[in-house]
């Protein structure tokens, strides 16, 4: 029985005359120091982004939350200054 190998998709593949026998992977790993730099994005150059209703709607929740809880913190720490 002869076996056939064929890079399918970049995996390995074994076949024989019944289809496929045997099944194995080969990953190349490598590591990102010894890695070709990518390109970096152009920051000048793109496009600004906008943001949905939603979004607009819990930014502000949220900097609210952040704000009241701030003065809380500030107003116990008074508190306990006080005391």
């Amino acid at each position: 029985m002869q076996l056939n190998r064929q890079l399918i998709n970049g995996k390995n593949f074994m076949f024989n005359e019944s289809g496929l026998e045997n099944h194995k992977l080969h990953f190349t790993v490598i590591h990102p120091l010894f890695d070709e730099p990518e390109d970096k994005c152009d920051v000048e150059n793109a496009a600004p982004m906008h943001i949905t209703r939603s979004v607009k709607i819990s930014l502000i929740a949220l900097r609210a939350y952040l704000i009241i809880i701030i003065l809380l913190a500030f107003y116990r720490m008074l508190v306990l200054a006080i005391r």
